[in-house]
């Protein structure tokens, strides 16, 4: 995970030792642990500005590295959950059928 935050600080050319990624993924975990939005959109990009702000990294750099971070990282467990829901036969009329039984069930 520090990995990838290093990597999202290079994409946005923010150029800081690999322990300035560490102290981001601290503060980031510690942020999303608190109550916060769906998908911790904007606890995110509040954690690495806060973060890096002793770097002398600026918010609007900072916040465009959780962004890049943010989606990569989205996208990925998307795509991964995509390609094993389709892997293993589902289809979306599954999902709308388990949906009924479900809402029948709660309705008795």
């Amino acid at each position: 995970m520090a990995l990838g935050i290093y990597i999202s600080l290079i994409a946005v050319d923010i150029r800081l030792h690999l322990s300035a990624a560490v102290v981001v993924l601290a503060i980031t975990f510690v942020g999303i642990t608190l109550p916060s939005t769906p998908g911790a959109v904007g606890t995110i990009q509040l954690s690495f500005a806060l973060a890096l702000a002793p770097f002398g990294v600026s918010s609007t750099a900072a916040v465009s590295a959780s962004i890049f971070w943010h989606v990569i990282g989205y996208c990925f467990v998307v795509c991964v959950g995509l390609y094993y829901f389709f892997r293993l036969g589902y289809t979306m009329q599954d999902i709308r059928d388990s949906a009924k039984v479900d809402s029948l069930e709660h309705a008795e």
